[in-house]
């Protein structure tokens, strides 16, 4: 079969799809592929000949030894993943490091900043070169936590990449469709927790509880672990942004880029421990922090829109429903954690809180998942049912719409399998006759029909009148239906 897409490693070649053209041959694939002779920032890109790449089809190949003028050989794929240029790299550790620092602005850190150091001011006797010490002791346990953070992110972004054995590199993770839905779900979720439907962390605001209250550069260290803990859900957006940017990069470039975001954190303490009189100079707290922090949850639900819409056509666009439907139901979900998950209710209310939130959350994730796209049907018009049924076919034809609510609860439940094998075993050709835009063609049959809302189904056999049948299908009707067909 001919691949679709051919997606070259190297930066000096185009992919096919942008600029380029394909052949078959006796022996396989002549490909055709635009050279680019600057990158993105206007720097001229280094040629080459030999050039590695992907092919995009029903499976996906490698091609090594590649020419100017012909692919001497094809190999299986290559999970190795291309390293960021330093200076682009550069740019995302600098976006990292900034969204560090911003994590300190929020309501459930910015307060204790303060009194954190002056805990290690107390804890040193004054003395500059111990309380310095705290303060890296802090940053250390900052940077380990972190670590921990993301060695669990990189386990995830490994099998999710590799769970359908396809080879990555910059950029692929967004044609995974479930990479796609987890950044989609982690940045909606992080929005409605930024723009305060509910809180996280909210326990651990003393930064370190009886931990942080332990003598010495122990407490140091785990009150810095635990002001990851109290950060990282008080300002999620930061780490979501992180996740996506670092998703398709190397190892050694992904923990950097955490690293950065570590030390991005830590920088205040340490500063403020070097020199504890700066403490003074800090902005009070106030009602501005719960302004900013809500403000910044609009950057989440438009990044998490932007995801919805690549997410669409990954899955395609009429299995989109499904997807929104399941935001509302995790939104419903993060509204009970928010209403009814407080300390101030009874155990018996917080049980059911947290009961209804897994399962509305729970459910949401489910149905918002990738389905198995169905190529069941044919687009509808007068020649085609004309035509078929002329040589003897029987014809199903389905007037639906995409505003439809009806339409898809059918598509979703009606067609099991037990339907589709019957049909096919009837030799039924299923027709869809979208009206979702204005069609006179549609509208002018559904007036002969006797009908003017959708849903409408229609079975059509060879010299026998229509069967219309009820607006609300079932498997079972259906198999009544098509039993009616004579083999």
């Amino acid at each position: 079969m001919k691949p679709n897409d051919f997606i070259p490693n190297e930066a000096y070649l185009k992919p096919l799809s942008a600029a380029g053209e394909i052949a078959g041959t006796d022996t396989g694939f002549l490909i055709t592929l635009e050279r680019k002779k600057t990158d993105f920032f206007d720097e001229p890109i280094p040629q080459g000949n030999a050039v590695t790449g992907i092919l995009v089809g029903e499976q996906n190949f490698k091609l090594t030894s590649i020419t100017d003028a012909e692919a001497s050989g094809i190999s299986e794929p290559s999970p190795t993943q291309k390293s960021l240029p330093f200076h682009k790299l550069l740019s995302v550790l600098g976006g990292m490091f900034l969204g560090g620092l911003i994590l300190n602005l929020m309501p459930c850190v910015f307060p204790v900043i303060g009194l954190k150091i002056m805990g290690f001011v107390q804890q040193a006797g004054e003395d500059r070169r111990s309380i310095a010490l705290h303060g890296v002791s802090f940053a250390i346990g900052v940077l380990a936590s972190f670590g921990v953070l993301s060695g669990i992110l990189f386990a995830v972004r490994t099998a999710a990449l590799k769970s359908g054995g396809d080879s990555i590199g910059w950029g692929y993770q967004l044609q995974n469709p479930i990479v796609v839905l987890v950044l989609l779900l982690l940045m909606f979720i992080l929005g409605l927790n930024m723009f305060g439907l509910f809180e996280l962390g909210t326990s651990a605001t003393s930064v370190g509880g009886k931990l942080q209250n332990k003598s010495g550069h122990g407490g140091s260290f785990f009150s810095g672990i635990l002001a990851t803990v109290v950060a990282t859900p008080c300002s999620g957006p930061f780490l979501g942004v992180a996740i996506g940017a670092t998703m398709a990069l190397p190892p050694i470039q992904f923990f950097s880029g955490f690293t950065a975001m570590a030390l991005g954190l830590a920088l205040p303490y340490l500063l403020l421990s070097i020199f504890p009189s700066l403490v003074e100079k800090l902005p009070r707290p106030g009602a501005w922090m719960e302004s900013f922090k809500q403000a910044m949850s609009f950057l989440l639900f438009g990044t998490a829109g932007y995801l919805l819409w690549v997410y669409s056509g990954l899955i395609g666009q009429e299995a989109l429903l499904a997807p929104l439907l399941g935001l509302s139901l995790i939104a419903t979900g993060a509204w009970v954690y928010g209403r009814w998950f407080l300390p101030h209710r009874s155990k018996h209310a917080r049980f059911i809180s947290l009961l209804l939130t897994l399962v509305f959350v729970g459910v949401g994730i489910f149905i918002s998942l990738p389905q198995k796209q169905n190529k069941l049907w044919e687009p509808w018009s007068e020649a085609r049912v004309a035509a078929l049924l002329s040589e003897g076919s029987p014809v199903y034809v389905d007037f639906t719409a995409q505003w439809c609510l009806t339409c898809q609860v059918n598509k979703k439940f009606a067609y099991t399998d037990e339907v589709l094998e019957l049909a096919k075993k009837k030799g039924v050709v299923f027709l869809k006759a979208d009206k979702t835009r204005p069609n006179p063609a549609i509208e002018a049959r559904l007036d002969e029909l006797g009908r003017t809302a959708i849903p409408v189904n229609v079975l059509m056999i060879p010299g026998e009148d229509p069967v219309i049948t009820p607006e609300v299908l079932t498997p079972k009707l259906l198999v009544e239906l098509f039993n009616t067909i004579s083999d």
